[in-house]
This record gives structure tokens, C-alpha cells and sequence, in this order.
């Protein structure tokens, strides 16, 4: 089942390992995909190959559909929430860069060291450091294991930035 959000057009990274936004959908929809009265386990893979003339096929669609909707809500309530964020430079926003400043006047404007911008910096520019910054962050999640041992219990590694993941998802 594909991530509801594109997160290469959301961060404007390309060929990008998307870490833990990426498996938090695998993991929200696995959560999703089997009832648990029903005491099934389910691993989700990148790649399921399902043969196309399996009789079963057109159930396992139907029910993979069904139960979209509700991964798609708890994403949205964990990882898939960072989905739209706006980056808006300064200049728009109205505050914190005076162009016509030179930086000495822009440094002593300040109260408590410089609290505005020497640069208006693009939104693409913004966006992308952002999310370079956000990756590099959490550059443990690289994988759907690695996403569950993060919110596990009783997780055999421990990682000093897998409980901000944890209060966030």
C-alpha cells in the first residue's frame, strides 16, 4: 500500500531515504492491515509479490482497502502529520529581515545577539535544509525493524533520539 503522502514532492528531496515518516506509514498500515481479534501477525515488506491469478487476490484488495482509511488516520496522527509544513521567508512573514540593512546595523538591533535574518532565504532553500536537518536527526530509522524497535518497550539497542521519536509518533 503506498504512503498517502508524497514525501518527495512534501520535502523536495529526490531519491531519498524518507526514514521515519516513511516507515511510520508501513508501520501504521501493518497496525491497520489485520484485526487482532483475527491473531495474525503482519510484516509488511517494501515489495509483496502476490501471484495476479491467486483466487484470493480480489479479497485481499478489497480488505487492504478497507482498512486504508483508518492507517491512513493513526499516520496522520504520528509521522504523517509533518505533511504541508510551510516554509515562508521572512521578507513575507514581515519580521526578522530588514533588507536594507547592513549586518552591523542588523546586530545592533538586537537585544540579546541577532535575532534576525542577514539573508531572505528562498522557501526551497528553507524546506530543504529543514528536512536534510530532520533526516540527519533521525538517521537511525532505516528501516521498518529499526522504526518498530524505536517504539518497542523493551527495545534491545537504546538511542538517546529514539524517545523524541517516541513522544512524537
Amino acid at each position: 500500500m503506498k504512503c498517502p503522502v508524497d514525501w518527495e514532492s512534501e520535502t523536495g528531496l529526490k531519491d531519498f531515504d524518507y526514514g521515519p515518516v516513511e516507515h511510520g506509514w508501513y508501520y501504521a498500515f501493518a497496525k491497520e492491515a489485520v484485526a487482532e481479534e483475527q491473531g495474525l501477525i503482519c510484516d509488511i515488506v517494501d515489495d509483496v509479490l502476490i501471484d495476479e491469478d491467486d483466487p484470493e487476490l480480489p479479497e485481499l484488495v478489497k480488505n487492504a482497502e478497507f482498512r486504508r482509511l483508518r492507517a491512513v488516520e493513526r499516520y496522520n496522527r504520528n509521522g504523517g502529520r509533518l505533511a504541508g509544513f510551510q516554509f515562508i521567508i521572512a521578507s513575507k512573514l514581515g519580521k526578522h529581515f530588514i533588507g536594507n540593512l547592513d549586518r552591523g546595523a542588523i546586530t545592533h538591533r538586537t537585544r540579546q545577539g541577532p535575532s534576525l535574518f542577514f539573508k531572505d532565504y528562498n522557501e526551497t532553500d528553507l524546506q530543504q535544509a529543514f528536512w536534510l536537518w530532520f533526516f540527519d536527526f533521525f538517521y537511525f530509522c532505516n528501516s521498518l525493524y529499526e522504526y518498530r524497535e524505536i517504539l518497542s518497550e523493551d527495545r534491545s539497542i537504546d538511542h538517546p533520539r529514539y524517545g523524541f521519536w517516541q513522544s512524537f509518533a
